[in-house]
Parts: C-alpha cells; sequence; structure tokens
C-alpha cells in the first residue's frame, strides 16, 4: 500500500474514533469546570433582623441573601434598614410646688407656710372700712424661725418678703402694716425680727388684697439676696 494513502487511513479512523466518542453513552465526552450557581436569597433566613446582625448583616438588601419582605417594614428595598428615630417631644411639666406646711430653711433660718384662706371676712371693722373698693382680702398662717443671721439689708425675717402669687404669676404684697383681716397680725409680730435672737420664732396671719375670682397659685418669700422660697397655695 502506498505509504501516504496509509497514513490517511489512520487519521480518518482516528478522526472516526473521536466522532463517535460523543455518542449518548458519554465516554470520551470533554470534562468541564463545575461552575458554582449564585446565592438564592431565599437560600439564607433569618427570622428576626436581630438574627441578621448577629450574623453580621444588619442591613439586606432585596436580592441579597436572606431578605424578606417580612423584614422590610418599610418596603424600601432595604430589610432590617436602622432608621434614625425622630425625637418625640416632651410636654413641660410644672415643677411641684412645697405644699402647705412644709418647713423650709433658708441662710437667715426656717419658715413654714400652714394655711391660705380666700376670699375671707376681716374680723374688725377698721379693716373692712380701709378695704380697696372692689378688692377682697386673702391671708397666709405664716411662721418664722431665726438662726440670728441678717440680710444685707440688716434684717432677720421681713413681712414685707412674702407676696401672694396668682396663676398669671400676678403678685401681691401685703395689705397693710398695722391692721390684718385676721390675728393674730403678723407685721405686729414681726416689727421687732430685725433684733431677734437665734431660735426665736413668730406666728401669724398676712394679710393681702386680691381682686375677686383669682386663683392663687403659691406664696413666695425672698430674703435680700436670698434663694426664694415657693409653697403652693392650695
Amino acid at each position: 500500500m502506498n505509504p501516504r494513502a496509509s497514513g490517511c487511513a489512520a487519521l480518518l479512523a482516528a478522526l472516526a474514533l473521536n466522532i463517535g466518542g460523543c455518542g449518548s453513552d458519554g465516554e470520551g465526552t470533554a470534562q468541564r469546570a463545575p461552575t458554582t450557581a449564585p446565592a438564592s436569597p431565599t437560600s439564607v433566613f433569618y427570622a428576626s433582623c436581630g438574627d441578621a446582625e448577629r450574623a453580621g448583616t444588619p442591613t439586606i438588601r432585596k436580592g441579597e441573601p436572606g431578605y424578606r419582605e417580612g423584614l422590610d417594614l418599610d418596603g424600601d428595598g432595604i430589610a432590617c434598614a436602622v432608621a434614625t428615630a425622630q425625637a418625640m417631644p416632651i410636654p413641660a411639666t410644672a415643677p411641684t410646688l412645697p405644699e402647705l406646711g412644709q418647713k423650709q430653711t433658708t441662710a437667715l433660718g426656717d419658715a413654714t407656710v400652714y394655711a391660705v384662706r380666700f376670699p375671707v371676712t376681716a374680723q374688725d371693722e377698721t379693716a373692712t372700712a380701709i378695704r380697696t373698693a372692689g378688692m377682697q382680702f386673702a391671708v397666709a398662717d405664716i411662721k418664722v424661725c431665726s438662726n440670728g443671721t441678717v440680710d444685707s439689708d440688716g434684717y432677720t425675717f421681713d413681712y414685707s418678703d412674702f407676696t401672694l402669687v396668682a396663676s398669671d404669676d400676678t403678685a401681691f404684697s401685703f395689705w397693710n402694716v398695722q391692721v390684718g383681716a385676721r390675728s393674730p397680725n403678723l407685721t405686729d409680730t414681726l416689727s421687732s425680727l430685725n433684733l431677734m435672737r437665734a431660735g426665736s420664732c413668730r406666728r401669724g396671719w398676712l394679710t393681702f388684697e386680691v381682686p375677686p375670682k383669682t386663683k392663687l397659685k403659691a406664696v413666695e418669700y425672698t430674703s435680700s439676696g436670698g434663694v426664694p422660697l415657693v409653697w403652693a397655695a392650695s
């Protein structure tokens, strides 16, 4: 046989063998490198955003493993998104005032307001006669005890440092030095308190003139250069 023809025959036989290897039996089929399918979003399940955070995925975008609508509460495509909470305004509340009968201490000593009465009828005719037309009397039962210290004006306790305060913050000063609507009149007992010994106490009613139907809020005491004391009027 011609050597060239013999070589061609061998080549054709080899080609036929390779072609036959592509049959259904799979013999001789070229091996392909395996491919890894992308993780499905449903292949990871987080029961809660806490579970997702502990797994290192505090937020999960739609299409990422572990995303599900149950964790995307606002529907923005990001599960477990950390929303910036808006601070809720805190309603302002009025401070609680010390109650009547509560003793309070200043640099000058102790003071206590026991009661506030409004309106009251004067116990003597003189007070009624000199009362301002259209006004009514209010009285406060007050006790003060000096520790012997005086303020910058040289006084211990002074009746002029007490005021009656309405709900609209209108302040009413004591009414009259010589006459009061109730006895004993505190202005009488306080007249010598600038020389009061340490440990000495005085108690009496301090009278104020107040418009009718005024809603009273507090009794205040403020000495010269001192810290104010306040009692609820009711």
